[in-house]
């Protein structure tokens, strides 16, 4: 008989692994700390872009989600970039679906640098292609001569690159930079029950599901009458039963004080690193160190940096914002050079339009002054013809993003903080230190920049700040023991045979490009273990 599931969060990875599982048979019940949250998001649209109102029934409350962040670089957005609600982060994403690279995964032993997976890219391969197929990827690699090697084709054919990226593709090709079409989960044509994409530009609420949302998956695992999920439900530990192996989960129903302890054969951790990390370390204070193998939980966090920049053409208007907010990326320094320090960088580039909204939207100086450049784009408006003046300027201007990947080190961690949440557990203590890695990427990052802007011609160019681009990884990484990790290569916890954590929390290394089609491949990877094991 298959076994029961317990999963702890409804993110994708959450959400692949149990529409896999009950697929086979197993009964799975999920819990969500966070509130249900509609799909296809039609009701947020209709809120959000109609009515400007954002509905706080869609969002956890403030003492539940609370961190307390040290370091000098733990960006005050942390404690709000994860998405406590059915489907997770993955129903605001960009959909941007890239596969990491070869070297990637061997970062260590090929570049002298991170950590190595304990899997090759090979391995993981044709698990790209079921994740492709199971989001519902558009693109191709036809145009893009620096992809990693592939199998299958893109399910679905690519988004063609919007105007102003076409204009851009065309000066960057008379300089040797090549911009290319970007695999995305969004429906180019109808495909699993989703509508073809009606470039509506609201791709953060897409009111008819052309962009993937994990509650595609789970509504069809929920019509099968073998998954249940529990919503505004924070889990507070794992009991361990017989030697080597867990029990059940304990949990709030209502996120209220009393607590049930729910007996399952298979636990799955999928929480985000951060509450990953934070849910081990709580059952390790009455499990033991079962529960922190080798003392890895927490440590080895990793955010990638990514910085945003500006360009401004004169003699031609970009015209941002008719198509969505993604259409063209480079792969082309993702190959590691030693005048790049031995690392990848890819670039992102956004069709969305700068703000022009009466604030100093390009950065430069933060008085609602405008620093440098042809005022008065930085100041209150007077007028109409002040934001014709904003907008005309604004459609020659256009911003590219920069990630060149980063390391895990001494000072990037998760521990438990001295402060309590209203059921008396600690809550996250999040700290990061920038390291001279990340110190030199962000150098070789602005080279790169710089050669763009020359490209363009651009008279006027520079950073708008870097952030995280909601990527949280590490803290409970794979390896080969628990002298050196938490999981094995299939996320197994070293020491239990039944318990699992899934997601980018499990990552060895970052890379460059965008992580959740890796953590979904390795999702779908560690679900087919599952039900061989415990089927």
């Amino acid at each position: 008989m298959p076994s029961t599931v317990a999963i702890v969060g409804s993110g994708i990875a959450g959400a692949t692994m149990a529409h896999l599982l009950v697929e086979r048979g197993h009964h799975v019940t999920m819990f969500e700390a966070g509130p249900a949250y509609p799909y296809p998001h039609s009701e947020q649209y209709e809120n959000e872009i109609l009515r400007l109102y954002r509905d706080p029934a869609h969002a956890v409350a403030a003492d539940l989600r609370a961190l307390e962040l040290t370091g000098n670089a733990t960006w005050a957005s942390l404690e709000h970039e994860p998405i406590m609600a059915v489907g997770g982060m993955a129903t605001r994403w960009s959909a941007w679906t890239p596969r990491y690279m070869p070297h990637d995964f061997r970062t260590h032993s090929q570049l002298g640098y991170g950590a190595d997976w304990p899997l090759h890219y090979e391995a993981l391969e044709p698990y790209y292609c079921r994740a492709e197929a199971h989001l519902g990827v558009s693109g191709s690699d036809d145009d893009n001569p620096f992809a990693p090697p592939r199998s299958r084709p893109l399910p679905l054919p690519a988004f063609p690159l919007s105007y102003d990226d076409a204009v851009l593709a065309e000066r960057l090709a008379n300089h040797g930079i090549r911009i290319h079409t970007v695999p995305q989960a969004r429906t180019r044509v109808a495909y699993d029950g989703r509508p073809a994409c009606a470039n509506m530009r609201v791709c953060g609420v897409c009111p008819i599901g052309a962009r993937y949302s994990p509650s595609h998956h789970l509504q069809r695992a929920l019509a099968t009458g073998r998954l249940t999920l529990h919503t505004n439900a924070a889990v507070r530990a794992i009991l361990s039963g017989r030697r080597g192996a867990v029990s059940a989960v304990v949990y709030h129903p209502d996120n209220q004080a009393r607590t049930i302890e729910h007996p399952a054969d298979v636990v799955i951790v999928a929480a985000g690193a951060i509450n990953s990390a934070r849910l081990l370390l709580l059952s390790a204070r009455t499990g033991g160190e079962a529960f922190n193998p080798g003392g890895h939980v927490g440590r080895h966090l990793m955010f990638d940096r990514i910085h945003a920049w500006f360009y401004r053409l004169t003699d031609r208007a970009l015209i941002t914002g008719r198509a969505g907010p993604r259409s063209a990326q480079s792969y082309q320094f993702m190959t590691p050079t030693k005048a790049l320090g031995g690392r990848g960088y890819k670039l992102d580039f956004s069709s969305s339009p700068v703000p022009s909204d009466g604030r100093d939207s390009l950065g430069r100086g933060g008085d609602s002054r405008w620093v440098s450049g042809p005022a008065p784009i930085g100041t209150a408006w007077r007028d109409g013809a002040d934001v014709l003046a904003a907008r005309a300027y604004t459609t020659h201007t256009r911003v590219c993003a920069i990630s060149g990947g980063t390391v895990a080190d001494d000072g990037k961690y998760v521990a438990l903080s001295t402060k309590t949440d209203r059921f008396g557990a600690p809550i996250a203590h999040v700290h990061h230190d920038t390291c001279a890695f990340d110190t030199d990427t962000q150098s070789h990052a602005e080279t790169i920049m710089r050669r763009l802007g020359e490209a363009l011609a651009s008279p006027e160019m520079g950073q708008l700040g870097t952030g995280t681009g909601h990527h949280h990884l590490g803290t409970c990484r794979m390896g080969k023991s628990a002298a050196d990790s938490v999981v094995d290569q299939f996320g197994a916890v070293h020491g239990f045979s039944n318990l699992f954590v899934a997601g980018a929390s499990v990552f060895p290394g970052a890379s460059a490009v965008n992580p959740t089609l890796t953590l979904v491949a390795l999702a779908m990877r560690s679900a087919d273990v599952i039900a061989e094991r415990h089927g």
